[in-house]
C-alpha cells in the first residue's frame, strides 16, 4: 500500500517519495489521503485477498491501516494481525522501532519461504521474537521477546 500510488504489486515501479496520509490536498476534495484512499482501496483489497486464499496477514503499521475500511475487511475476509512485543517488567510491551523492524523481517520470512499456509508463520523467529500461544488469539498473534 502506497500513500501516493495506492494498492501495489511486488513488482510495480515507483519512484520514491515521502508523503503521508494525513496529508490534505485541496485538489482532491477529500479531508486527508485517508479519506481519498479508503474508498478506493479497501474492495479491491478485498477482491485481491478472496481471489488467494481469503486470508490476509496484516503487516501494516497503525498509520496505515485508517485507509481502509477495517469493518468492511474483516466481515468479507480473515484478516491475522501479527504483533511484536518485548517483556518488560513483567508486562508485554510494544516498542515501535522492533515490531517495524520485526514486520519487515516477517514479510521477507513470508516472500523467502513463499508461505502460503498461515500456520508456518507460527515458526518464525528474529531476534528472540517467538510465537507465544498463552497471549495470542485465533486472529491476533502475539510474538514476544524474552
Amino acid at each position: 500500500v502506497s500513500v501516493c500510488y495506492g494498492l501495489l504489486r511486488p513488482l510495480d515501479l515507483i519512484k520514491p517519495y515521502r508523503m503521508e496520509y494525513a496529508v490534505k490536498l485541496p485538489e482532491l476534495h477529500e479531508d486527508s489521503l485517508y479519506t481519498f484512499w479508503r474508498k478506493r482501496e479497501t474492495l479491491p483489497l478485498i477482491e485481491a485477498v478472496k481471489a488467494d486464499d481469503g486470508i490476509l496477514i496484516n503487516l501494516a503499521s497503525m498509520d496505515v491501516q485508517p485507509a481502509f475500511h477495517w469493518d468492511t475487511l474483516s466481515t468479507a475476509i480473515r484478516i491475522i494481525t501479527p504483533e511484536f512485543k518485548v517483556m518488560k517488567k513483567g508486562k508485554a510491551q510494544t516498542v515501535v522501532i522492533y515490531a517495524k523492524m520485526a514486520r519487515g523481517r516477517m514479510s521477507r520470512f513470508i516472500i523467502k519461504n513463499r508461505l502460503t499456509d498461515p500456520e508456518a508463520l507460527k515458526t518464525f523467529e528474529w531476534e528472540g521474537f517467538r510465537y507465544n500461544p498463552a497471549l495470542s488469539s485465533e486472529n491476533n498473534w502475539i510474538f514476544v521477546q524474552e
